[in-house]
């Protein structure tokens, strides 16, 4: 049977929303595309009920693919799945995350559009975050303009549709162990002359679960800067 999307949700510590997710989900995806779809959770070595969560909920739907790994941090994890995905036989790749903050229902407004780019992103027209994320989301969008010249709204989007002959031809351009992978992806994108679209989704506020700006965070936004200036040199 032909696949014709794969959507990838990377998952860290996410017992309070990960069966939620992966229902939301799996009942939109099926939606469109009937059996034709798959679903790849990569837990990235969760210290609470995650994995076994997902285990189960592997064993009631066929089209969940789980994927254990010891914690190697988001971006890692996000291009794991990325490389999952593009060896598999789809059309598409999709991506999102497991904290349950986007709608499973605007997928359909990304797909919807898929002839018109390779490569298309959601942006949160409302964000729901802390005024820390906020102000790090604006100055990562601020270094890519200096640095490429690109106006990308939300370059970091975990609500993105991705074609996977393309995906496949640029992975190999992003940084090795790149902090924030899809920043560069969409650099990329942009370089490719993909129109990203920029279609407006919805955002929602945490319900559980955290989202901590730590001191380890603001050394991965300067590991992201040294990606850029790496990227900047390469394309």
């Amino acid at each position: 049977m032909a696949i014709y999307c794969v959507a990838v949700i990377p998952a860290y510590n996410e017992e309070g929303n990960i069966a939620r997710v992966v229902s939301d989900w799996s009942r939109e995806l099926g939606r469109v595309f009937g059996e034709s779809y798959r679903i790849i959770v990569i837990n990235d070595g969760s210290r609470d009920g995650t994995g076994a969560m997902l285990d189960n909920l592997g064993q009631e739907n066929p089209r969940l693919l789980v994927h254990h790994q010891v914690n190697q941090g988001h971006g890692i994890t996000v291009m794991n799945g990325y490389k999952l995905a593009v060896a598999m036989d789809t059309d598409s790749v999709f991506q999102t995350d497991s904290d349950d903050q986007f709608d499973a229902a605007d997928f359909s407004k990304l797909w919807s559009r898929r002839t018109e780019s390779r490569f298309i992103l959601g942006f949160r027209a409302i964000r729901h975050d802390s005024p820390y994320r906020i102000i790090l989301s604006k100055l990562a969008a601020f270094l890519v303009f200096l640095l490429f010249g690109i106006c990308v709204k939300d370059s970091n989007v975990p609500y993105r549709l991705m074609d996977r002959r393309f995906l496949q031809d640029v992975l190999p351009l992003v940084p090795a162990k790149a902090f924030a992978p899809n920043i560069c992806l969409s650099i990329i994108a942009a370089y490719k002359k993909q129109p990203l679209l920029h279609i407006p989704v919805n955002h929602r506020k945490r319900t559980m679960g955290q989202s901590i700006v730590s001191i380890a965070l603001i050394k991965g936004c300067i590991r992201s800067f040294v990606d850029l200036l790496r990227l900047r040199c390469t394309i």
